[in-house]
This record gives structure tokens, sequence and C-alpha cells, in this order.
């Protein structure tokens, strides 16, 4: 889903993939093949905040 919103993975440590847009970093765990509602409330949050800054 990240990826779709222009995220990139800059690292795997462990169960933590380290995305990466336009200078900011989010860390989301990924443990048992889904990502947990709250790590997906907050990665939106801030693409739309980024999208709300370029404009």
């Amino acid at each position: 889903m990240l990826e779709s919103y222009g995220w990139v993975v800059q690292r795997v440590r462990g169960s933590h993939y380290v995305f990466g847009r336009g200078g900011a970093i989010f860390p989301v765990p990924h443990h048992g093949g889904t990502v947990k509602a709250p790590y997906v409330r907050q990665a939106l949050a801030l693409t739309e905040g980024e999208d709300d800054a370029e404009e």
C-alpha cells in the first residue's frame, strides 16, 4: 500500500520495514503478513500531510 503512494523501502531490519518518501522516514513492524491498523492510519496521515504541503 505504501509503495503505491510513493513510499520506498529503504531497509529491513528484522521484522521492521523502514519506508522513505521526500525526506520522511516511517518504520513499519511487519509480523505475520499483516500490518496493524494504527500504522496504516499513521502512514495515510503522513501521506496526506505531504500532499497538502506540496499544494
